[in-house]
């Protein structure tokens, strides 16, 4: 999300930021309801451990 925040307000304004921040949360309960956990649990704990620093530099 923190990638995606410069763009969105400069193209679009704060008001579908917070619309995206929102919708973001929205889908993460949606996921919680649904009990999408189960599936990531097959994703391995050091590939997004290491990813995420990998993107960001």
């Amino acid at each position: 999300m923190a990638l995606l925040m410069v763009p969105l307000v400069k193209e679009y304004g704060l008001d579908y930021l917070l619309v995206a921040t929102m919708l973001t949360g929205v889908i993460q309960v949606i996921f919680g309801v649904c009990k999408i956990a189960k599936v990531m649990k097959f994703i391995p704990r050091a590939l997004p451990m290491f990813s995420i620093p990998n993107v960001l530099f």
